[in-house]
């Protein structure tokens, strides 16, 4: 089990290295400790809750006749969902990208509620409508996977950082060589060197 801290690189101490070299020989499976990561899920919470919304905005939009067979709507707002999926993709662009995740989903959320009004009253919707061309049932599975997917891209990001955030810490103050490497009694770290130099293995050990 690798613990990391903020001060330095495990890396930097020579016992760290020589335990983990012994655990590497022995195809020990190595794991890094992390914090709990509860933000992620909470973030990704907060973006599917546009989604539930919007559909009931959007069913009640199409059952006061207000976007009644407005087929250039359900396609610009096709469009603007295929635009949020590009920003996704491209995050690190965009200084807020959880107005791009939440305004996804919510747009998914107000289609999806049009999509439900037309599978509750399939007469409702004129031949040369939009939803003669995307099936209503159909619609509303991949509107409500598209969901979902923003609210994952989100608790993907708050992942990503903390993979970072973990990954600048076993790096800090870590030169890639075994001898640079410190120990409070520098006897320890002679033994340690020689033990990895008889056996051949000071470049296997830098590299893993």
């Amino acid at each position: 089990l690798v613990v990391p801290n903020s001060r330095c690189s495990i890396y930097t101490r020579i016992w760290c290295v020589y335990e983990a070299y012994l655990s590497y020989s022995w195809h020990k499976t190595i794991f890094t400790a992390t914090k709990p990561q509860r933000t992620p899920w909470l973030m990704a919470l907060k973006v599917l809750v546009f989604c539930p919304l919007a559909v009931g905005i959007g069913f009640a939009g199409n059952a006061s006749g207000i976007v009644d067979g407005a087929s250039r709507l359900y396609l610009a707002l096709t469009i603007a969902i295929f635009l949020c999926f590009t920003a996704t993709m491209y995050g690190r662009v965009f200084s807020n990208v959880f107005v791009v995740h939440a305004l996804g989903a919510g747009l998914c959320g107000l289609l999806a509620g049009f999509s439900w009004f037309h599978i509750l009253h399939p007469r409702a919707a004129p031949r040369e409508s939009f939803f003669a061309v995307v099936p209503p049932r159909v619609g509303a599975v991949y509107l409500a996977i598209g969901s979902f997917g923003f609210a994952f891209a989100e608790a993907d990001r708050f992942f990503e950082r903390a993979a970072e955030t973990e990954a600048a810490q076993l790096r800090r103050g870590y030169t890639g060589h075994l001898r640079d490497a410190q120990s409070a009694i520098l006897a320890d770290k002679q033994r340690i060197l020689q033990e990895i130099q008889h056996r051949g293995q000071e470049a296997e050990v830098e590299r893993a």
